[in-house]
């Protein structure tokens, strides 16, 4: 249940904050495919394809740099590389990921600041 149980598990009775920066990952890549591809005359440049030629490669061309991030969905917290021991796996992986991220949020974090008047007002509905 993505939509209504972030971050929970175990039959949604458990809540953790890692669990909770990964669905939050898998949320920002489910956007990113819903945007679908952009195609147009720019993003699908044949030229670029005659230039390199069969066996060619597009990466030193000025077109990909310009593009390549516009289409691709870089994860924050995913580990795309190898672990080879459990210990890594812990550090290294998603949940090691996440906890890295959770910590610099929440040392990075900034409360949002509350307009002047609004003990007053909160003192007004109170009354009421």
């Amino acid at each position: 249940n993505m939509i209504l149980g972030m971050g929970l598990f175990a039959e949604e009775n458990t809540m953790s904050k890692e669990v909770l920066m990964i669905d939050n990952e898998i949320t920002g890549y489910v956007q990113r495919i819903l945007q679908g591809v952009d195609v147009n005359d720019h993003t699908t440049d044949l030229s670029i394809l005659k230039e390199v030629g069969p066996g060619g490669t597009f990466i030193d061309k000025r077109h990909t740099f310009e593009n390549y991030r516009k289409e691709m969905w870089i994860p924050n917290i995913c580990h795309r590389g190898m672990t080879t021991t459990a210990a890594e796996k812990e550090d290294v992986g998603i949940r090691g990921n996440a906890k890295i991220a959770i910590d610099k949020a929440l040392r990075n974090y900034m409360a949002p600041s509350l307009p002047e008047n609004i003990e007053e007002k909160l003192d007004e509905i109170i009354s009421e």
